[in-house]
């Protein structure tokens, strides 16, 4: 990049920074965008890049404005624009996963606030979901498995669950977490399956 950086009259330290901030940033911004739309494009994909080179450079513009020597060496720049896309592309992921989780929750509080009378298609859903949840659990270990069925079918304490089965209160939190996790995992798995 420190090549075309140069071919695009990004200045050097001798050139002087502040000749021309403007027509200076537009030149960095030249080489820098196409340069972090294509490390984002590796990751996410071509639309989602360019929404992400975009966040970059505005993010460039911001630090380089703030200090525009900082960006003067080209593998300074280089190493920036990587580890900004880089945080952009697991920011990405990551509200990504929770808007498809919230989407998932959603669904599934719909199609429980329906009942089967309406609608026999309901039914077989609720029916599929109830056979993956006890298939989930079914798969549990025993401890797990016990812990969950005492905790969400008689409404026992974390307190009263640990004290009968002479394990801390800690451990049972553990096991109600992973079941809950395994059986939201067979629920998921079933609705992709059905859709």
């Amino acid at each position: 990049m420190g090549a075309v950086r140069a071919r695009a009259g990004v200045p050097d330290a001798e050139a002087g920074v502040n000749d021309d901030p403007a027509g200076a940033f537009a030149r960095l911004y030249m080489v820098a965008f196409p340069f972090a739309r294509r490390l984002a494009a590796y990751a996410v994909g071509a639309a989602d890049a360019e929404d992400i080179a975009q966040e970059v450079c505005e993010k460039l513009f911001e630090d380089w404005r703030a200090d525009p020597e900082a960006f003067e060496q080209p593998t300074h720049l280089e190493a920036w624009i990587a580890t900004a896309v880089r945080n952009r592309v697991k920011n990405h992921y990551k509200t990504t996963r929770r808007r498809e989780e919230r989407q998932f929750v959603f669904l599934l509080s719909q199609r429980r606030a329906q009942t089967s009378w309406m609608d026999p298609d309901v039914a077989m859903h609720l029916r599929g979901l109830r056979r993956a949840k006890a298939i989930a659990l079914a798969n549990l270990s025993e401890p797990r498995r016990e812990c969950f069925l005492r905790k969400h079918e008689d409404d026992a304490t974390y307190a009263e669950i640990a004290e009968e089965r002479g394990i801390s209160v800690k451990t049972v939190q553990h096991h109600i977490a992973y079941a809950k996790k395994a059986i939201r995992k067979a629920e998921q798995r079933y609705l992709r399956e059905e859709a």
